[in-house]
This record gives C-alpha cells, structure tokens and sequence, in this order.
C-alpha cells in the first residue's frame, strides 16, 4: 500500500489498534499519534514507551495483546472509544512464509529463530489471517482488506527491515533460550543478510501485511 494511502487511512481513524507483542519497533504508533489519532497498543515496551514514558498517555491505552482472542477483545475496546460511522483500522502480518529466496543459510537461520521465538512465547505469527474473523467476533461489520507485500533484489534492498525486527526479539530469544545476542549479532546482520542475497542474485520478501478498516454502526 502507498504510504500516502497508509497516512490516508490512518489519518480518518478515530482509533488505531496495534496488537503485536513481538517487540518490534513502534512506527505505526508514532504514525497514529502523529497524526492525532489515539491508539490502543499491545504492553511492550516500544509501546509503552511512547504511551506512558513519553508522556503520551492520554493519547492512547495498552492492553495485553498477542493471541487472537485478545485481537477481538483490543477491537471492542476501539469501537466502545470510536464515534458512531468512525472508523477502526488494523494491520497485522504473516510471518509464516520464506523470507527470502533463494533461503540462504543466514536467512534460513534467523527466519527459524525468529519464530521459534514466537511460538515459545505464545505469539500468534499470522496474526494478519485473523483479522477478518477478529472484527467480526468484535461485533463490527465485515472490514475491508487489502495485502501488501515488499519484494527488493539487488544492492539497495532493505535488509535492514528484518534485521530490525529479529534485533527486536533478542531479548526473548535469549530469554528462552533460542539464541544469543552475541549469535545474532544486531549491529552486523543487515549488512550480512544484503552480502548473501547479492552472492545468491536473491531477493528478499517482506512480510504479507494485511490491513481492515471498517466503520463502527450507529447505536
């Protein structure tokens, strides 16, 4: 999707729901905020530290977020905060997927840690196909969807994107027992993860993201 669409869209919310605990990064929250929009987000600390650290707390609430019964439970909590014809935007991932192709051994070894991770913790890792059933479980209308994708070769490909994702997890993966910090090696591994797509003349594929919007019906 466009990011002026993306900007679009969250801009005529009345709330933004970020569901994912996996300690990713919080651009979509400062998107949301930047644009006046208040958030309901999942209590990780990227989050939380925007919402509570940053002051930012009248802008948005935390909830435990991570599974899908939560998913429907953070999209009541929008609707019961969204004016009557509002609307309610998700987006949320499938990382079930190969990440890269050919999958080099370097891509193989994150992808698998990744969500190893993942599953250890609890984390649902297509979270993205829950959407749909998610809003209707909310008791909201059937959303609208749209699936979105990057696909980059060649030297400028922003292998960084994964890279900061997996450096997100690192504490967890060293929490149970996965791997190391010192095995992942955040400072190097965009640059490691790029060195092998070029000896391999791959590409890389980001997550399939899936976005619903939907309006919340009258009284």
């Amino acid at each position: 999707m466009p990011v002026e669409r993306v900007a679009e869209l969250y801009g005529s919310a009345d709330v933004a729901v970020l569901p994912r605990r996996d300690g990713g990064t919080s651009g979509s929250l400062i998107l949301a905020l930047s644009l006046g929009v208040p958030a309901i987000a999942a209590d990780v600390p990227a989050y939380r530290a925007l919402l509570e650290d940053g002051g930012a707390a009248s802008a948005g609430w935390l909830f435990r977020g991570g599974d899908r019964s939560s998913l429907a439970d953070a999209l009541r909590q929008a609707a019961a905060r969204t004016r009557p014809g509002g609307l309610i935007c998700m987006q949320e991932v499938d990382l079930t997927y190969p990440w890269s192709h050919p999958q080099t051994p370097l891509w193989q070894q994150i992808t698998t840690w990744f969500l190893d991770t993942l599953a250890k913790a609890g984390i649902e890792a297509r979270m993205g196909l829950s959407l749909f059933a998610g809003f209707r479980a909310a008791g909201l209308p059937e959303p609208q969807l749209v699936l979105d994708a990057v696909v980059e070769g060649g030297p400028e490909a922003r292998t960084w994107l994964w890279a900061n994702v997996v450096g997100g997890v690192v504490p967890l993966m060293e929490r149970f027992g996965v791997a190391s910090g010192a095995e992942v090696d955040p400072a190097t591994l965009a640059d490691r993860l790029l060195a092998e797509l070029q000896t391999a003349d791959g590409f890389m594929l980001g997550p399939p993201t899936i976005g619903a919007w939907t309006t919340r019906p009258a009284d």
